[in-house]
């Protein structure tokens, strides 16, 4: 079956969150690999960067996050 596990997560604030705040958010795919075989399986690394916004739609944060999306192999 698919399975998922997080390789890498990357935060950046571009200003303060304060206590309060309401946030809203969009993630965007930013890339997909080509097919990989790993240990693990056969799949791809999947870049989503999620995009944290101020009520003035302002950008407060960004989160880039990589998984490896793949089939588990059978024994």
């Amino acid at each position: 079956g698919q399975t998922f596990i997080n390789v890498d997560t990357d935060c950046e604030f571009l200003r303060p969150i304060r206590w309060g705040d309401h946030l809203s958010m969009y993630e965007e795919i930013m890339d997909i690999s080509p097919e990989k075989n790993t240990r693990l399986g056969r799949g791809h690394f999947v870049t989503t960067c999620m995009n944290l916004l101020d009520t003035r739609d302002r950008l407060v944060a960004r989160i880039t996050n990589v998984l490896y999306r793949y089939e588990t192999v059978a024994s």
